[in-house]
């Protein structure tokens, strides 16, 4: 029995350890992921174009922010897309974050960079989260090398440096309770067998990743010639810290940012949390015309509010054990 104990002292192995995760107060997606956003885990987030991808990873860490005031957040911008002022409406500052170091934003030339400044980041206990933003913009550095034909053309460069970074990284996100979001495109797939897309990245990085999220725009919000915002769904593909396969939709609004409210609001419709007929919603006891009027009622009645989003936080985790 000394033997084993020194064993487990020196790895430093944990029986039975289980995952903290962040509850992000958006009804929804807490759900789909089972309680919350796993600390210590890789977390892959992939879809279409303008499906709300970035958005909802920047939202993440904004929570991530207000949840760990003293550590800091890395977003790797290999896409070179980051916005401050839409940030802003995520309730993100920008100029104030990164100038007290809680925020640092890195524009990374190649995969190679970007790779380094994540495992950098991964090694200390200072940093919460750090998103990647994304794998499929990832070149490795040889390809930009024209002096170095032979390393461009070799195959599987990209998949095999892919690999030994995530086996790399993922046991000092582990060791260090850190976070990370990948955020991945989809690509059409050339071959007539299989499905019609496929997800760039090795295959290891997706055997490595915790949880799998995709989402899909279901829809456009307003008129033909007056669209001002989109529906779209989270769909968990795979969930190793909680319950798989569940799947919600949250709202975004082009003028606000997510819309947080709105979202939570048709999730408690949902469970009959606020009771529906027609276009009659019961909200408690207090009766209320349409969506706008429960919105309006809930944004002036934050004990309501906070108390509807309570009992929902307990169904979740009811419905989880």
């Amino acid at each position: 029995m000394g033997v084993l104990q020194k064993l487990l002292d020196k790895y430093e192995l944990a029986v039975g350890k289980e995952t903290t995760k962040v509850e992000t107060d958006l009804l929804t997606l807490d759900y789909v992921l089972d309680g919350g956003v796993p600390l210590g885990k890789i977390i892959e987030i992939y879809g279409e174009n303008g499906c709300g991808k970035t958005t909802l990873s920047m939202y993440i860490l904004s929570k991530f922010v207000e949840k760990f005031p003293n550590k800091s957040v890395v977003f790797v911008d290999a896409e070179y897309s980051f916005n401050a002022d839409w940030a802003r409406k995520l309730s993100i500052d920008t100029e104030q974050l990164l100038k007290e170091k809680k925020l640092y934003i890195v524009y990374p030339r190649n995969m190679d960079e970007a790779f380094s400044i994540c495992l950098e980041a991964a090694k200390t206990d200072e940093v919460s989260l750090i998103i990647l933003d994304s794998l499929a913009v990832l070149l490795p550095k040889e390809v930009f090398d024209e002096n170095d034909p032979i390393n461009f053309s070799r195959p599987g460069l990209g998949a095999k440096k892919q690999t030994m970074f995530f086996e790399t990284i993922a046991p000092l996100l582990e060791k260090n309770n850190i976070t990370m979001i990948v955020i991945n495109q989809v690509r059409a797939n050339i071959s007539p067998y299989g499905a019609q897309k496929s997800v760039p990245g090795a295959y290891a990085f997706k055997h490595l990743t915790s949880v799998r999220l995709e989402v899909k725009r279901d829809e456009f919000i307003g008129d033909k010639d007056n669209q001002f915002g989109i529906v779209s769904t989270i769909k968990c593909h795979k969930n190793k810290t909680g319950i798989p396969f569940r799947m919600e939709s949250f709202v975004i609004n082009v003028y606000t940012g997510l819309d947080v409210v709105l979202s939570n609001v048709e999730f408690m419709i949902s469970r009959s949390v606020i009771k529906h007929e027609g276009a009659i919603y019961t909200v408690k006891d207090t009766k209320l015309r349409g969506k706008n009027q429960v919105i309006e009622f809930l944004s002036k009645n934050k004990e309501v509010y906070r108390e509807l989003v309570e009992k929902c936080k307990n169904m979740i985790y009811s419905h989880s054990s």
